[in-house]
């Protein structure tokens, strides 16, 4: 029995209805802008029948926005919406949505060259990321599809082809071309005056995002936030500099007394330093996806004056955005563990957003702003792709990637060496670089629970991870995450379905507001049965954040709210509220871009504000997961 539950070695073998058909796979391989989506997507549009997996919600909404607007009818499912449409044969999902039982005439896996970074290790595709990997390749091969249309990097073909080999699946590649020239510069932008529409400024922080828009540029140095903000008052920042070491200061810190020391711009004022031309757009990972979209579309918009963006690396993957010239604000990122340069695919992915086909700038153009950084750009550009057999040092591999069926505190506690740094290279483990992420079914962990009746889910979770067997194509998912959360809920009278719920619900443990949100929602669903919002969430007195703290504990309010709406699509007696949580889901956006508004990087928009107003009337904007 133990055998049978811990065998991961033949998962094709899992999807019965996929195994009946003769699938026929086409890869659509390419680099950024090249077109290889756009050619799957017409396949998808011209099938009888069709489901559509992406990474990312925004991806699904332009799909489903696509398809409905050529005359398809096609459902939105992700894990937070439903839309359906009359009559619809077609659906646009996120991965994890993917029915896996109903079969399809077309299917189109996206995105699944893009590139998931853990340390310096490179995940070459999504089937391969540490902690979502196990969603594309159940999409890979449990989708029963006539047509499977992969949409990806030609690094991971090797890869998709072992996995397919054992299927019978008919599997064909088809290389694209990028349509439009993208030409590194020689020259770094120098003052902000240069900037010029189109522009998008990439940093890798929420703080330099925030400073960048106000015309910051090196903020190591009281002097250039006595010399660029002349608003902020003096003795201020003096008194700041007798408690705190200005050769190291804490930006965090040092950022919320510049904000609250400064007055309310005009937002003629607010514009990037340039001479007053520009107004700035702003997307990063955090911002709700509904905030992103519309920073985006603005951007989009020709007739709009926020014609420059500032981004993070969050543009590399599900925006379709008309940028002109990529222009790096630095080429070193901390990446959870340490402080270091962008990778080759990183900076390849980014830069590729520059110049669109056929779209107002069809030649694409990449440069930094500091001239020390050129080097590095130009030496990524002209770089091949890397390849799967190459050489790392074990201090930069996480210790869960050299073993990846093991958790991270599972691999140290079995050699401590692994997380010490020694400085000597070795091969990666024969398809480390190659494997595609597995993780158990409830099923099999019900039936294991089922011979340890006194083991709870968190000892259950580790028992899989360290005793799961593999082929050389995969590994485990890590499930750190999940852990954390079992930690959580382990000692709640709840059966072990619901614990599983909770543990694959879209939670950041790291967050203190998120966690403490669904530490609530499970005691209450497991006291009571029920979960009403109110009694957690407090209306009253939520206002626009004036400080990127603040702004910080809202966009956690709002992965709160994201929770119970994704809880309430699965348990919907238990969280009824759902239509309550999502109002205060757009008011949470709303107050969001207001705070941009107020920074003076966006005119504010009367309708949008007569629109918060009514919301204001019904709901009010105060939260509370204390």
């Amino acid at each position: 029995i133990f055998f049978v539950l811990f065998n991961f070695s033949r998962p094709h073998t899992w999807y019965p209805i996929a195994r009946k058909k003769n699938r026929s796979v086409v890869l659509h391989v390419g680099p950024t802008n090249s077109g290889k989506t756009f050619h799957a997507l017409k396949q998808l549009e011209s099938s009888s029948s069709g489901i559509y997996c992406g990474p990312l919600r925004l991806l699904a909404w332009e799909v489903a926005k696509r398809l409905n607007k050529a005359e398809v009818p096609c459902d939105l499912i992700t894990g937070q919406e439903r839309e359906e449409i009359e009559g619809a044969k077609h659906k646009a999902v996120t991965v994890e949505m993917a029915d896996v039982t109903s079969e399809y005439d077309c299917a189109v896996i996206d995105e699944i060259q893009a590139r998931q970074y853990e340390s310096t290790y490179y995940k070459l595709s999504m089937v391969g990321c540490r902690t979502r990997g196990h969603s594309f390749t159940r999409a890979l091969l449990g989708i029963p599809a006539n047509e499977l249309h992969l949409c990806g990097d030609a690094a991971a073909v090797p890869l998709i082809k072992e996995i397919l080999g054992v299927t019978d699946d008919d599997v064909k590649v088809q290389y694209y071309e990028r349509l439009s020239p993208l030409v590194p510069l020689k020259v770094p932008l120098g003052p902000f005056s240069n900037i010029k529409r189109g522009d998008c400024i990439v940093t890798f922080s929420r703080q330099e995002i925030y400073k960048l828009k106000i015309g910051i540029i090196d903020t190591s140095t009281e002097e250039f936030y006595l010399t660029l903000i002349e608003e902020i008052e003096k003795p201020l920042l003096l008194i700041h500099r007798n408690k705190r070491n200005f050769e190291s200061p804490d930006r965090s810190d040092l950022e919320v007394t510049c904000l609250k020391a400064s007055p309310v711009f005009s937002p003629s004022q607010k514009k990037v330093q340039d001479g007053g031309k520009h107004l700035c757009s702003v997307v990063y990972g955090s911002l709700p996806a509904e905030t992103r979209t519309r920073q985006a579309s603005m951007f989009n918009d020709a007739s709009s004056e926020f014609d420059v963006l500032v981004a993070s690396d969050a543009i590399g993957m599900g925006l379709n955005l008309n940028i002109s010239r990529i222009i790096f604000s630095t080429l070193k990122k901390y990446d959870g563990l340490q402080m270091r340069d962008l990778t080759v695919p990183e900076i390849k992915q980014i830069s590729g957003r520059a110049g669109r086909y056929q779209s107002k700038f069809p030649v694409g153009e990449v440069t930094c702003l500091h001239r020390k950084d050129l080097p590095l750009l130009h030496e990524a550009l002209d770089s091949p792709s890397p390849t799967l057999e190459r050489t790392l040092k074990i201090e930069q591999m996480h210790a869960a990637t050299i073993i990846p069926y093991v958790t991270l505190h599972q691999a140290t506690r079995r050699n401590p060496q692994l997380g010490k740094g020694e400085s000597r290279s070795l091969p990666l483990l024969h398809g480390v670089s190659q494997r595609a992420g597995l993780f158990p079914t409830y099923d099999l962990l019900f039936m294991y629970s089922r011979l340890h009746l006194n083991r709870g889910l968190y000892q259950i979770l580790e028992h899989f991870v360290e005793n799961a067997k593999l082929s050389a194509n995969y590994f485990l998912a890590d499930c750190e995450d999940m852990l954390k959360v079992a930690a959580v809920i382990d000692e709640l009278p709840l059966g072990l379905q619901d614990k599983y719920l909770f543990c694959v619900s879209p939670v950041d443990m790291d967050d203190d507001i998120s966690s403490q949100g669904l530490t609530q929602f499970a005691q209450s669903y497991a006291k009571n049965g029920i979960v009403r919002l109110r009694e957690m969430f407090t209306p009253g007195t939520l206002q626009v954040p004036k400080t990127s703290t603040a702004l910080k504990e809202l966009e956690s309010i709002h992965k709160v709210l994201d929770l119970y709406v994704w809880l309430s699509f699965r348990l919907e007696e238990s969280f009824p509220d759902q239509k309550l949580a999502a109002s205060q889901k757009a008011i949470c956006s709303s107050l969001i871009e207001e705070f941009l508004e107020r920074q003076g990087w966006q005119v504010p928009s009367i309708k949008r504000l007569s629109r918060r107003a009514i919301s204001s009337s019904r709901f009010s904007h105060s939260a509370s997961f204390l």
